[in-house]
């Protein structure tokens, strides 16, 4: 059946470490586990009971704690999910007075939106009933959620004001259409062809419109946005500098070292010591 709305319970090991980075907007439950989150440009820990709502195209990674693995369980993280587009909240009624709550929730989630205390309590209840719930009741009960959170005084932010606009809006439509791709396959090995197929143009024109747009090659892009992700995850030390190259797209430790001293200034390494003295 098709519906406007995705639920269910979303399973993670502790070995799996992926940005995501999704055109919907998310609602997150988290029922078991605890590690490190990373949203956007925030790094926090999280743990059973956390409730949060992500905006559109906010990338997000989970890091989970392995002292908490079950060695006969292949799962580490779980959480219940609930999903929808931005077309889904489109039209004349959702501008209406009526409806005021709800586009302030969406204009909260582009910070990312941690919700604490009695909110949280209300929204996770009607969180549980959404995967039994009609199509029509179901959307009911999302506009209920975003409602409190739109109301609500229980809301802590989870990146900062200016990372949307830096981050998502600096670009053309077109460069936009490219950086999302990116975004989402950065792990892969660039394939020119494909991102010319995106915008209907020949690799070698694509190369030079991209730099005109951005003042940077798209293997430069890609490898800054590689190595932005990367700081983000030297944050958790109990990630070896090896396992973050590679879950990065890296294939060479000694590139992943080079360009990340190119783009920082130091090395992988002295990067998570500066960093740790720092926040201590």
């Amino acid at each position: 059946m098709n519906s406007s709305i995705k639920t269910g319970v979303f399973q993670q090991s502790y070995t799996q470490r992926e940005w995501v980075y999704r055109d919907e907007y998310e609602l997150l439950f988290i029922s078991e586990g605890t590690g490190q989150r990373i949203v956007g440009d925030r790094i926090d820990s999280f743990k059973p009971g956390d409730l949060i709502f992500l905006g559109r195209r906010l990338p997000n990674l989970w890091i989970s704690d392995p002292i908490k693995v079950d060695p006969s369980s292949n799962r580490c993280v779980e959480s219940i999910f609930i999903q929808f587009s931005h077309e889904l909240l489109m039209g004349q009624l959702f501008s209406k007075p009526e409806f005021v709550s709800i586009r302030n929730a969406i204009h909260r989630s582009a910070q990312g939106c941690e919700i604490v205390g009695d909110a949280r309590n209300k929204i996770s209840e009607l969180m549980m009933q959404v995967p039994y719930l009609g199509g029509f009741e179901q959307i009911i009960n999302l506009l209920n959620i975003l409602n409190i959170i739109g109301n609500s005084n229980e809301i802590k932010f989870m990146v900062s004001s200016k990372y949307p606009q830096t981050k998502q809006f600096r670009y053309s439509k077109r460069v936009q259409v490219l950086q999302e791709y990116l975004m989402k396959n950065y792990q892969k090995p660039l394939e020119l062809n494909a991102l010319a197929l995106l915008l209907h143009m020949q690799s070698a024109s694509l190369c030079r419109f991209f730099k005109r747009e951005t003042k940077m090659t798209i293997s430069e892009y890609l490898n800054r946005l590689r190595i932005d992700l990367a700081a983000k995850m030297l944050m958790n030390e109990q990630l070896l500098i090896e396992e973050i190259a590679y879950d990065c797209g890296f294939n060479s430790i000694s590139f992943f070292n080079r360009q990340f001293k190119k783009y920082t200034y130091y090395s992988p390494g002295i990067y998570r010591k500066v960093h740790y003295s720092f926040s201590n």
